[in-house]
């Protein structure tokens, strides 16, 4: 959504006539429920009349975006990168790249949106496809089709709405005001740690602060605890089966 508004395609009262976004077909990143009712959430209100999701067919997923990949593998793997400043300088010095580095405070809580309004998937409803589409004439109801522009091929339709009072009203107010920010996840404690002691001496002092921080002293004594803790519990487990 955010590289969709970075291009100037999400403009209230304008709406565009078609969006295609053609992807591999790698469930866990893009072929889900969440990714693929985007397409719902984006033509009913409005912003475009139709929007397909076209999936790479196994065995030829590899397109120019891949081959770019590999071509800024191959200027970082050469390169001492420490920082995110860095790598984004680095990237940027790449023909035909522009790195954007983002934050936290862009990822929003789109499932829990999009649950709010469309019913989920039927069971086994995306695997056996690769074209799913909506259009403007039936914006809840999701076109599929096992290959894209196959003459042959079964077309179905699931139907994603879920009825709710001032249907139209309560979408625009949760896409311009109600989205909530995800929380990021963090890390744990006790590798907090082991980041600031094993790895931080390796990082060049003038960088290891972003990368390696040294955790609040109450995170470093609450692991400390946890680690005497568990030995401590081996050790009785130890002496005990000795004594047995």
């Amino acid at each position: 959504m955010l590289a969709l508004q970075d291009l100037g395609w999400l403009n209230e009262g304008r709406c565009r006539d078609r969006l295609s976004i053609i992807m591999d077909n790698c469930a866990g990143q893009n072929k889900n429920g969440h990714v693929l009712r985007l397409a719902l959430w984006l033509v009913e209100l409005n912003y475009f009349r139709n929007v397909e999701f076209i999936f790479y067919v196994r065995g030829h997923t590899k397109n120019v975006c891949d081959r770019m990949f590999n071509l800024l593998k191959k200027r970082y793997h050469r390169s001492q990168i420490f920082s995110l400043a860095k790598l984004t300088m680095l990237l940027n010095e790449i023909d035909n790249v522009t790195y954007k580095q983002v934050t936290s405070a862009v990822f929003f809580d789109y499932l829990k949106l999009l649950d709010k309004f469309y019913k989920k998937f039927p069971s086994g409803y995306m695997k056996k496809n690769h074209w799913f589409w909506v259009d403007c004439c039936s914006p809840t109801i999701m076109n599929t089709q096992s290959h894209h522009n196959d003459e042959d091929g079964e077309k179905t339709t699931f139907d994603h709405k879920i009825r709710i009072q001032d249907r139209l009203n309560n979408m625009k107010m949760a896409n311009n005001n109600n989205k909530q920010l995800l929380k990021p996840p963090g890390m744990k404690p006790i590798k907090q740690v082991e980041l600031w002691k094993k790895w931080g001496p390796f990082i060049p002092e003038d960088e290891r602060n972003e990368l390696c921080p040294k955790p609040p002293n109450d995170v470093i004594k609450a692991v400390a605890q946890e680690k005497a803790s568990k030995q401590a519990g081996k050790k009785r487990a130890r002496s005990s089966t000795n004594n047995n």
